[in-house]
């Protein structure tokens, strides 16, 4: 997602698009219950309220276990699970395998907390920062290469707020 991102805005600072394009939506809807809510919701998302190129990724057949509306009230992330030792961070797909990792954890005793970001770009992280602030350990999981990658921009936001941490960066694109 993060190279189709990159490309698009590149093509828009450059005026390649003609006619104004707000959002470009690829992929397909699958195990949605209400998959019209959810095209209006997106597109009306891209046209109205976003400025700037953006890229939607949809599931490719496949579904885990979470299934909740993590993108009600437009929120930029989503606490899922509650914990005091380790932060994990993720989106798209490997959400689910996150969750499965804390459930994990949480059977030896270590909490996490888990969120789910509803963005890869523009990273809001407030929340995040403070839950850094409390666990110390921060562990990333993106289907995506490590350059760019949402867990280097947490990396970097942890250095600038001066908030010492053990990251550990899961990315399936190096692997």
């Amino acid at each position: 997602v993060y190279k189709i991102d990159k490309m698009l805005t590149q093509l828009a600072n450059i005026k390649k698009f003609k006619n104004n394009i707000s959002g470009i939506a690829f992929g397909e809807f699958t195990g949605v219950d209400n998959e019209d809510w959810l095209k209006e919701v997106l597109l009306e998302f891209a046209v109205n309220d976003y400025h700037g190129p953006i890229a939607v990724r949809y599931s490719r057949g496949a579904e885990g276990e979470y299934k909740a509306n993590s993108f009600e009230n437009k929120a930029e992330l989503v606490k899922i699970m509650s914990g005091d030792k380790v932060t994990i961070v993720s989106y798209g797909m490997l959400i689910n395998n996150a969750i499965s990792a804390a459930e994990k954890a949480a059977e030896q005793g270590i909490g996490c907390d888990v969120f789910k970001l509803n963005f890869a770009s523009e990273i809001r992280c407030d929340e995040i920062l403070d839950s850094l602030r409390k666990t110390h350990a921060l562990i990333v999981v993106e289907d995506c290469v490590e350059a760019s990658s949402v867990g280097q921009r947490l990396a970097a936001k942890l250095e600038k707020e001066n908030i010492t941490c053990k990251v550990k960066l899961l990315n399936t694109g190096d692997a």
